[in-house]
């Protein structure tokens, strides 16, 4: 039985090898679909005794910016202003003054418009607005012209 962890020590364990044998970093980082900057750092712990130290290290995870605060913000600007997710966002970035004071939102706070709609969906407010432009036919694959009269033609 073989731990992830350690199939992986395994597999790094062998770039060592492979430096030795003369091969680049380059093309070791071809072989093993990585890059160049990943086979110098197991390269850089590999010289430390131990397998331990090609674990990967823990990161701990960003904080999210969507805080209470910022998702009432949004609500607000959705709400009273009946803004889009475009608007909304630059309005999370620098509201102007004459808007500040009745909706009382939070400033310099920058997100991905995707962030925004996402806040709106999890409230039910639809943040893009999807248009269906296909008409209904008794005949959905026959193409249509636009005009009901037919084209008058030039006589020489």
């Amino acid at each position: 039985m073989c731990f992830w962890w350690l199939c992986e020590v395994v597999i790094r364990g062998t770039f060592g090898k492979l430096i030795k044998k003369g091969l680049t970093a380059t093309r070791i980082a071809e072989l093993f679909d990585t890059t160049r900057q990943t086979v110098h750092e197991l390269l850089k712990r590999a010289r430390h005794v131990g397998r331990k130290y090609f674990r990967d290290k823990p990161r701990e995870p960003e904080p999210s910016k969507v805080t209470d605060k910022v998702e009432i913000s949004i609500l607000a600007l959705r709400n009273t202003l009946e803004w889009g997710t475009a608007p909304i966002q630059q309005g999370l970035i620098n509201l102007p003054s004459f808007i500040k004071e009745p909706v009382r939102c939070v400033q310099a706070v920058q997100l991905y418009r995707e962030i925004i709609d996402s806040v709106l969906a999890r409230h039910g407010i639809n943040g893009y607005a999807h248009v269906h432009k296909r008409e209904s036919s008794s005949e959905p694959n026959r193409l249509t012209s636009c005009s009901k009269s037919t084209p008058k033609v030039r006589s020489r």
